[in-house]
């Protein structure tokens, strides 16, 4: 990937916020870009920046630039339709809620169909989620699995993540910090069923989200603007209580390197050895890393909060997958959530619909266990620490 096709994408998303044109890299192709742009998904964006900077529309790069745009138009007008039907719904009902990341982030930019929304993410008090049940089921929502700190419903227009907690609890550090999250929520001055943070504390939190998925495998460069267009749509935020949570977080060294590497991307600063390197994982991730990297990520996880080596993390890893733990086992098989003795017998029954898989499905978790060696944990660790990220399981639990 050339210096030249990271300036031009950069100009292009910048151009495409600030709504200014921006001046090209001499030699830069907007087709050579496709591959990163969609590994990113920032078509829309681009399609947006370019026309702004003058690229020919009728080109066929920028024809099926405004294909995908067009397709990012009429999901964002379902989702905020429906978001908009949700939240009526919990109030007439009252039910509490805090919407949070993608939900909120769209009106930073200067049309909400630039933030593509994946899923949209709203922290509900889980002693409420029986009401919540029939309320969703109502609204033509399908319930589709449980995770470590979510419930996940599909609709056809909206994939909706409600979560119990705001970090994962496998983040042991981050999670200790935040709990379930709702100490940080305050009522809306609009609704009292409907819970926000302050602008720092959003803050706090969002950057907390980065950097909780830089280090757990990779995060993209839509993510790092979501960052800078909120500080720029906050700037009386209280600097003092920032870096004060930010060093409780034992976030505060990231923080300012990301802070510079924004500087360069999008305000003209100087880049150096600490912002290239941000900039070269952060372009090489993708939306949220490669599999190969989330699941050494994991590893490193197991090794910081469990001790041992690679030899121990594999034998961790190995017992894991045979006794796939108990949530896991509900997604996969329902029945254990309303009896969860049975729990033994599923796991037999999973072994041999894993042997009926055959040799392909066995490799492939032996292929996951071959990754976790000592020289790749050490090297995904040292990575992170370069940049100021650690793995402060041990301490954060006490």
């Amino acid at each position: 990937m050339t210096k030249t096709l990271r300036q031009g994408v950069l100009a292009l998303i910048h151009s495409a916020v600030s709504g200014e044109a921006k001046t090209l890299p001499e030699g830069f192709d907007l087709e050579a870009a496709i591959p990163l742009i969609q590994k990113h998904k920032i078509n829309n964006l681009i399609y947006y920046g370019a026309k702004n900077c003058g690229i020919d529309a009728s080109s066929p790069v920028m024809k099926n630039l405004f294909l995908v745009t067009y397709q990012a138009m009429c999901a964002d007008e379902r989702q905020r339709e429906q978001l908009s039907k949700l939240f009526a719904a919990f109030d007439a009902n009252g039910i509490e809620y805090m919407p949070v990341k993608g939900v909120l982030l769209k009106a930073l930019y200067p049309k909400p169909d630039m933030r593509i929304m994946g899923d949209a993410d709203i922290l509900i008090r889980l002693e409420q989620y029986e009401k919540i049940r029939p309320i969703m089921e109502s609204l033509g929502y399908t319930e589709k699995l449980e995770s470590d700190h979510e419930l996940i419903w599909t609709h056809p227009s909206l994939y909706l993540e409600l979560h119990k907690r705001l970090i994962p609890s496998y983040n042991y550090d981050y999670a200790a910090y935040y709990g379930d999250g709702w100490q940080l929520g305050h009522p809306s001055t609009e609704n009292p069923c409907r819970y926000e943070m302050t602008d720092e504390d959003q803050m706090i939190y969002l950057f907390t989200h980065f950097a909780k998925h830089y280090r757990d495998g990779g995060i993209g460069i839509r993510h790092l603007l979501d960052l800078y267009l909120y500080r720029k749509a906050k700037p009386n935020m209280d600097i003092a209580y920032l870096e004060r949570e930010l060093k409780k977080l034992q976030l505060d060294v990231f923080h300012a390197h990301i802070v510079k590497t924004m500087d360069v991307w999008f305000d003209g600063a100087s880049a150096d050895e600490m912002t290239d390197t941000i900039t070269d994982f952060l372009f090489g991730s993708g939306s949220f890393g490669a599999k190969v990297t989330q699941r050494v990520a994991r590893g490193v996880r197991n090794k910081s909060k469990n001790g041992g080596g690679a030899k121990q993390v594999r034998a961790r890893f190995w017992l894991r997958v045979i006794f796939l733990p108990y949530g896991q086992m509900c997604t996969k098989y329902p029945v254990l959530k309303k009896l969860p003795i049975l729990l033994p017998v599923m796991w037999v029954v999973r072994w041999f619909q894993t042997l009926l898989k055959g040799k392909p499905a066995i490799d492939e978790q032996r292929n996951r266990a071959h990754l976790l060696t000592e020289d790749k944990l050490d090297a995904w660790e040292s990575q992170m620490h370069a940049v100021g990220l650690g793995f402060h399981f041990e301490e954060n639990e006490q």
